[in-house]
């Protein structure tokens, strides 16, 4: 492989994320009609202000059933930095990974570097979460080396989402220097519900296809959170007063005043009732609306029929490295809920410890696909 010579970029710092660019990300995120290539770059670029450290930021979609899915694409960086990273780390390396080597980066979890994963590997620790419990609350954090050898850059900040049908989108801020410390808790936090709308965003353009979102909605509320339209199921499953609620809550993330990034992302949550994402729209007239779209998350494969759907959602994020509350926070449920779900498949599938349980459900999942 060849060597990259180009001169690395100044490392900087990543300024605390900001309640305003958490919900530029967030508002991209949902930008269901705009094609495959605008989505993906147009998050990348949204991420820069979140997590770019001065070696720019890359992104790519997957489909876990077939590998990579179409070409990834790099926001900020120099040029020079932005051609050494195709040719070396993406043409080089990624698009070459074996499909298992490919799952495993993507299931070490929502939030990582890339050398806890190296580290992580070489100690059969399955997610970073645990990497981080491992070393006390502070990554241990160290690079391979062969893994990184000759790399125009030695590590990255990644945030994944990953649907349990197995399609999603990562983002890979590029790191000039191996990390000595994991982002912090709130950060983790941050980052985390992140992904939970990347992840439900990936879903949703999906399920709507390049169909305009406010003609394929389950409910269409007014700017003022009054009803306009509802499909007879989803009266039957939310309440009127539960959608007046998503919507006010969406409202008032958008407005900012007085939120900072976490309350905007409890806020706007990225589902709600269970199985509903909300989303801000406008039409062609610019005319503001809240629209609700059935979005429940469906795990790949045939049923098995010693677990419900939601119980196979939550093996599947399990599986994806998600702890209890991202998982509540992805599912729309409370972590109360999550956690009984979780004691219940941990008692059946007869999990020794955390590691076991994971290890277990990305077992069922292989078993499934």
């Amino acid at each position: 492989m060849a060597i990259a010579r180009t001169r690395a970029p100044a490392a900087t710092h990543p300024r605390a994320p900001s309640a305003e660019d958490v919900l530029t990300f967030v508002e991209r995120a949902y930008d269901v009609e705009a094609s495959d290539q605008e989505w993906v770059s147009g998050l990348a670029a949204a991420a820069l202000p979140l997590v770019d450290s001065g070696g720019g930021v890359h992104a790519f979609r997957f489909d876990l059933s077939a590998a990579l899915s179409g070409e990834a694409t790099l926001a900020g960086g120099t040029e020079a930095w932005q051609r050494d990273w195709r040719a070396v780390w993406w043409d080089g390396f990624i698009r070459k990974l074996p499909g298992p080597t490919l799952r495993m980066m993507i299931e070490f979890g929502p939030v990582s570097h890339t050398s806890g994963l190296w580290a992580a590997v070489a100690q059969r620790i399955p997610t970073f979460e645990q990497l981080l419990a491992a070393g006390g609350g502070r990554a241990a954090l160290r690079s391979s080396g062969a893994a990184t050898a000759g790399m125009p850059y030695p590590d990255s900040l990644n945030l994944v989402g990953a649907d349990p049908s197995g399609i999603g989108i990562a983002l890979c801020a590029n790191r000039v220097e191996v990390e000595s410390r994991a982002p912090s808790v709130r950060a983790r936090a941050i980052f985390g519900r992140l992904t939970g709308h990347m992840t439900a965003a990936a879903r949703l353009r999906v399920r709507v296809g390049r169909s305009a979102l406010l003609n394929a909605a389950d409910a269409v509320l007014d700017a003022k959170g009054t009803l306009l339209h509802a499909e007879p199921e989803v009266k039957a499953k939310l309440t009127r007063e539960a959608l007046r609620a998503a919507a006010r809550d969406v409202t008032r993330a958008r407005t900012k005043r007085g939120h900072d990034a976490d309350a905007i992302l409890q806020m706007w949550r990225a589902l709600y009732a269970g199985e509903f994402s909300v989303v801000d729209v406008f039409d062609t007239d610019g005319r503001r609306f809240v629209v609700a779209k059935s979005n429940l998350p469906s795990p790949a494969g045939e049923r098995d029929a010693r677990f419900s759907l939601r119980e196979r959602q939550i093996l599947a994020l399990v599986a994806a490295g998600c702890s209890n509350k991202l998982i509540g926070y992805q599912l729309g449920l409370a972590p109360s809920t999550v956690a009984s779900h979780v004691q219940r498949l941990v008692r059946t599938l007869g999990a020794h410890g955390p590691a076991d349980f994971v290890e277990r459900a990305r077992q069922i999942g292989a078993a499934l696909r």
